[in-house]
C-alpha cells in the first residue's frame, strides 16, 4: 500500500513537472511569437483594408489575430457578417495606423492624385483633341508576336484605344443627358 502511494505521488510529480515545462516553453513562445504575429496582422491590415476600406481597422486586427487568417476575415466581410467587438482589455482596442503604413489608397487623397486622371496619367491629351471623333479600333488581331516590346506595344495601344472609347461614351452620355 505505502508503494502504490509513493508511485502515484511520483506520478502526479512527473506529469506536474512536464506540464510546467510544456506551459514554460508556451509563453517562451509565445512572447517571441507575439512580435511576428503583430508584423503579419499589420501587413495583412492592408490587404483587407485595401478590399474593405469601410471597415474598422481596430476590429479588422482583432479578427485576424483570432483567426490567423485572411480569408476567414474576407469571407465574413464579404458575407455582411459584423467583425467581433474589440474586447476592452485587448492590445487592439482603438487601433489605428499610421498614415505612412496605410499605403497609397488611405481615402484621403492629395491634390495631384485627385486631380489626376486616365487620360493624364496615360498621357493621352493631345490623342484626344487630335482625334476625338477617330472611333477606328486597334486592330483586334489575336496574332501575338514573339517579342515582348511588339506584345507591349500592342497592349499599350488597346488600353490607350480602350480609355479613349471609354472617354468618347462618357462625353456622349453626358451630352445626351
Amino acid at each position: 500500500m505505502d508503494d502504490l502511494i509513493l508511485l502515484l505521488l511520483a506520478a502526479l510529480l512527473i506529469v506536474f513537472v512536464v506540464r510546467q515545462i510544456l506551459v514554460g516553453e508556451r509563453s517562451s513562445t509565445t512572447t517571441r511569437g507575439d512580435a511576428s504575429t503583430r508584423q503579419w496582422i499589420e501587413r495583412n491590415i492592408d490587404q483587407v483594408s485595401l478590399m474593405f476600406p469601410q471597415a474598422p481597422v481596430d476590429r479588422v486586427a482583432y479578427d485576424l489575430s483570432r483567426t490567423h487568417d485572411v480569408s476567414q476575415t474576407v469571407e465574413k466581410l464579404m458575407n455582411n457578417v459584423e467583425l467581433p467587438e474589440v474586447p476592452a482589455n485587448s492590445p487592439f482596442r482603438g487601433y489605428t495606423r499610421a498614415p505612412a503604413d496605410r499605403g497609397p489608397h488611405t481615402g484621403k487623397q492629395s491634390e495631384s492624385e485627385v486631380r489626376e486622371n486616365l487620360i493624364q496619367r496615360y498621357r493621352l491629351q493631345d490623342r484626344l483633341e487630335e482625334d476625338s471623333q477617330d472611333t477606328s479600333p486597334v486592330s483586334s488581331q489575336n496574332n501575338w508576336s514573339k517579342s515582348r516590346q511588339e506584345r507591349e506595344a500592342l497592349l499599350q495601344r488597346r488600353k490607350e484605344a480602350a480609355i479613349l472609347s471609354a472617354r468618347r461614351r462618357m462625353a456622349q452620355k453626358t451630352t445626351v443627358e
